[in-house]
């Protein structure tokens, strides 16, 4: 992935003419291909974008995925320890599944905390439609934190601190591009669902016994 992930960079670089950044551009190309891979319409995928030393070719734009092992509704996107001395980080990416009930089209609180600490812009894919997003409120003082998230915040009722249902103004952000690709909304269930809510009780699947003694999952 990271051999994929510089060579499509580099097409980038090559192509000045683009409307985005090249952030942005590899940022597209960092969600198109975590959606596209095995799980990526069923755990979130996610990473980092940085900047590299490329030696006599100068500095490179690329993304790493730093740990595959999402959940459903979350996913690890920062890792340190495996930049190179001289990496810079530049952005961070992240995909929201297209889930009945979910807000996939916005920034969790979550999200918004984590794009704070990291200090750089954070992309999110929206599966459903395709859109990526855009939320720059790493490195803002705390009244443009606010400012960002007002302008296109859309109230969510989420968990609170007890697993009690409160409002939460949640940010949309600024879409930037779109991969091409759609989902449609799917309900999750079954006992391969984790989630990193502990608010979230996954129902599983009893199961049944058959004429021939074999153990099946009964259907929903």
């Amino acid at each position: 992935m990271k051999i994929l992930a510089l060579v499509l960079t580099t097409i980038f670089l090559a192509q000045p003419v683009l409307a985005n950044n090249i952030v942005e551009n590899t940022a597209i190309a960092a969600l198109k291909t975590a959606k596209d891979s095995p799980t990526g319409t069923t755990v979130e995928h996610g990473g980092m974008i940085i900047q590299r030393d490329g030696g006599d070719s100068g500095p490179v734009v690329m993304y790493i995925e730093p740990n595959s092992d999402g959940k459903f509704d979350g996913v690890q996107v920062v890792d340190r320890k495996i930049l190179l001395p001289g990496d810079i980080l530049l952005a961070t990416y992240h995909v929201h599944l297209c889930i009945k009930d979910y807000y996939y089209d916005r920034f969790s609180a979550q999200d918004v905390v984590a794009a704070i600490f990291s200090g750089v812009p954070e992309f999110m894919l929206n599966e459903c439609t395709g859109n990526v997003h855009e939320l720059t409120v790493g490195g803002k003082k705390f009244p443009d934190i606010v400012a960002e998230i007002r302008e296109t915040g859309k109230v969510s009722h989420v968990f609170g601190p007890h697993c009690e249902k409160v409002d939460k103004l949640l940010p949309a952000g600024k879409i930037v591009g779109n991969i091409g690709e759609t989902e449609v909304e799917k309900i999750i269930k079954g006992d391969d669902v984790s989630t990193t809510n502990p608010c979230i009780e996954v129902k599983k699947t009893p199961p049944v016994e058959t004429q021939a003694g074999i153990t099946r999952k009964a259907p929903c």
